[in-house]
């Protein structure tokens, strides 16, 4: 059933006739069933990539009999019918169901099932999923030719440049860990890279978390690419607004306002140095006395508080969002701050905090989280109390 917050957006945005029936996975559960000839008891939604008046893409996982498939729907815009029948001339792989690509009702939605990604060649790999952005980019855990566990990244035309770019700058140092290219493939547009044993970062275990701190500091330390520049925050920090308006008008405001106030509060970077570009816990696997920085796909030139203020942000954002207060987010970052060891400045450091959180701020929706409208509000929210 279409939810009243989605039902908003769905009547914002005639230009997209099937909107309505991707963001209604009950909806989208019979269309499916229509073209299948195996049954689906079941359909999950797990991301949104929505682009106004333009094209939604929700990704998806349907029950099957025989187990679990992935794959994702893209509701193209009013008149572009021809383009989504243009994808069933193409040579397609059964995903074990019958079929890889069909067209739904209305016939501007198409469903596409792995490993038939319109953008990414990932027709043969083998693994287990560990994160996958439909048309955008595909992570599995798999085995290298020597039977070593290790991780395969493919990607989009043109991203498969910065994760090697990513993997073969910075050098393990001290505390630090990073993941080697062990191979991959241009025309295929993936790189390899080494598994590593350990744990997924426990924000809960203090001693985890400072020796984290530790290695972001030691990452730090390494001088930036050559050829680096710093990131001009102007143009995410617009396109969070963008995206928040796009689906929630009254936020929207909310969110120019934030985004107003960080105009003030935002200095130039004092220094700069190899950040991680995207960090959070979830980047983070603790081996023992060591820590490892992975997803190194964003690793650039940049201010070292963009990566403090990421993975404060996304702390408090966890912490909110299961808690309802931000506290233990807090506790964390601390943590963290006790590892990385140097001086900040605070009113910089909450002021980027602030603009981690803005650009998180869509998340919800985007996650098809319940009650979306009143986490993206809970975000701002704090965002603008750092400010």
């Amino acid at each position: 059933m279409l939810t009243p917050a989605d039902a908003e957006v769905v009547a914002r945005d005639p230009a997209i006739p099937g909107l309505e029936l991707v963001l209604d996975p009950d909806a989208l559960l019979l269309a499916v069933q229509g073209v299948l000839a195996v049954g689906v008891p079941g359909l999950a939604t797990w991301y949104v990539r929505y682009k106004q008046a333009t094209s939604c893409i929700v990704g998806v996982t349907l029950q099957t009999a025989s187990g679990t498939v992935d794959g994702y729907v893209k509701a193209h815009a009013r008149g572009e019918q021809a383009k989504a029948a243009k994808a069933l001339e193409h040579r397609s792989v059964d995903a074990g169901v019958g079929l890889g690509v069909a067209l739904l009702d209305p016939p501007t939605v198409l469903l596409r099932l792995f490993p038939n990604d319109r953008h990414l060649r990932v027709d043969g790999v083998d693994g287990e999923r560990l994160a996958y952005k439909p048309e955008r980019r595909y992570v599995a855990r798999t085995t290298a030719r020597d039977g070593r566990p290790a991780v395969i990244k493919c990607y989009a035309p043109g991203g498969d440049g910065a994760a090697r770019t990513g993997a073969d700058h910075p050098s393990p140092a001290g505390p630090l860990v990073v993941p080697r290219i062990i191979g991959g493939s241009k025309r295929h547009r993936s790189v390899l890279l080494e598994w590593i044993d350990g744990q997924p970062l426990d924000l809960e275990h203090h001693d985890a978390v400072v020796g984290a701190g530790a290695a972001l500091r030691a990452l730090h330390r390494q001088p930036p690419p050559e050829g680096g520049a710093c990131r001009d925050l102007r143009v995410p920090l617009q396109q969070a607004v963008d995206a928040i308006t796009a689906v929630r008008p009254p936020l929207g405001a909310v969110a120019s306002e934030v985004h107003a106030r960080l105009a003030d509060a935002l200095v130039a970077a004092s220094d700069t140095a190899t950040i991680h570009g995207d960090f959070s816990a979830d980047q983070v696997i603790a081996c023992g006395d060591r820590s490892a920085l992975v997803d190194l796909d964003a690793l650039r030139a940049g201010a070292p508080l963009e990566d403090l203020a990421s993975f404060r942000a996304a702390a408090l954002r966890d912490a909110l969002l299961r808690d309802g207060r931000v506290d233990a987010g807090e506790r964390a970052f601390l943590a963290l701050r006790e590892g990385y060891g140097a001086p900040v400045d605070e009113r910089e450091l909450d002021a980027r905090t602030a603009g981690s959180l803005l650009q998180l701020g869509a998340e919800p929706f985007r996650r098809r989280a319940v009650g979306w409208p009143a986490q993206v509000e809970a975000i701002l929210g704090v965002a603008g109390s750092l400010l």
